[in-house]
């Protein structure tokens, strides 16, 4: 009889250290899906700060008003992300201490990014039962600009300025040779022949690509903000100058641009080298990432020295293409980021591709002079999208 007492009071305590386990196991389930809850909000405001920081970033690199990134902050963090409220700062550095506040009127002109604190308030569910109805969640980030050092390399050989002349490519063969009509009567001196008859090039007066390039590098130029961006201009034709160094003084910059004179050879490993050397030399920023934006029209045919030359400018040098690609390796190893641009049919595509793989950066093909605006300021977003950190 004792044993089947006993008994009894073992059934009845195993079902109290059952109901005992239920209830733990209830609440820490109830525990586990409002931390959940907590961890999903957490996740969503953090989404929000990173998209606020980064829209801000880009908005400080445009040179927008103090007002339009406040704007934008708010726009990706509680309209878009649906944080519930945010703070923002201009800071000169990921890290760095607070220069001043978004939305008070002015930009420290040493502000280079945004650091933003942002909340997030979610109801609870079983933590209710314990006297908590809502839960906030915090979460911070930041968004901005590395500097960058950029050098314009423009092609200023003769035949940047030969696009006056119907002939495009001008005729090898069955006819006058003259690769660089630079002028009318060269051009109209040109001709091929239909039958027995002699078709001559047409002079016109559309915009010479040595203008086109000026103009597109200058607006590629206005597009970049002094306060993080230094830019220089190389050059090439026979020779190979250092036109401007690197400076934020974009005026300057730009005079430069204007000032070049389109005639001679094609030495592109010297453009690529004195954008090189430049680039690593004593206007070089540390810290700064390397960018070189390369033009040709043509294909290389002189080099650095007459070992890499080939007399009376031939359209095929093979050692004067080495050379160029030679300097790619060089400013790979020195971790400059090379974007080039092929303009014409003239120009070597195959090379000019070849050093933009070689460095990372992009090719980039324009038919006409036409296209050579909306290249620049393609090449143009892609550094900045490499600059936002």
């Amino acid at each position: 009889m004792e044993m089947k007492g006993n008994t009894k009071h073992e059934r009845g305590g195993v079902l109290l250290l059952l109901a005992l386990s239920l209830i733990v196991l209830i609440g820490l389930l109830a525990l586990a899906i409002d931390i959940g809850v907590g961890y999903a909000a957490r996740r969503k405001v953090q989404n929000a700060v990173d998209a606020g920081a980064l829209a801000a970033a880009v908005k400080l690199a445009d040179h927008e008003s103090d007002s339009v990134i406040y704007a934008v902050i708010e726009q990706y963090t509680i309209v878009e992300n649906e944080a519930h409220t945010f703070e923002a700062f201009y800071i000169a550095e990921p890290g760095g201490p607070v220069l001043a506040t978004v939305g008070e009127g002015a930009i420290p002109l040493s502000a280079t990014g945004i650091r933003i604190n942002a909340t997030l308030t979610t109801p609870t569910y079983f933590a209710q039962l314990l006297g908590f109805d809502t839960l906030t969640v915090e979460a911070s980030g930041g968004g901005g600009f590395g500097k960058a050092d950029i050098m314009l390399v423009l092609d200023r050989s003769g035949s940047m300025d030969d696009d006056s002349c119907s002939w495009q490519p001008y005729p090898p063969t069955g006819g006058r040779e003259c690769y660089s009509p630079v002028n009318e009567t060269n051009c109209t001196d040109c001709y091929v022949l239909s039958g027995s008859r002699r078709v001559h090039g047409t002079w016109g007066s559309p915009l010479q690509p040595i203008t086109a390039a000026k103009n597109a590098a200058n607006l590629f130029v206005d597009l970049n903000n002094p306060h993080f961006t230094y830019i220089g201009v190389a050059s090439y034709a026979d020779d190979y100058t250092l036109n401007r160094t690197l400076s934020n003084n974009y005026a300057g910059v730009k005079t430069a641009i204007s000032n070049l004179v389109a005639d001679g050879c094609t030495n592109a490993a010297g453009g690529l080298y004195r954008a090189r050397q430049e680039l690593t030399g004593v206007h070089a920023r540390e810290g700064a990432s390397r960018f070189v934006v390369f033009l040709t029209d043509g294909l290389p045919n002189q080099g650095l020295n007459s070992s890499q030359s080939c007399s009376s400018c031939p359209d095929y040098c093979p050692v004067a293409k080495t050379a160029a690609r030679n300097q790619a390796i060089l400013a790979a190893e020195d971790n400059i980021i090379i974007f080039t641009i092929a303009l014409g049919n003239k120009a070597d595509q195959a090379l000019m591709r070849d050093i933009a793989d070689l460095t990372g950066g992009g090719f980039y093909y324009a038919p006409t002079s036409d296209e050579l605006a909306s290249i620049y300021e393609e090449i143009f977003e892609q550094i900045r999208l490499r600059l936002i950190e």
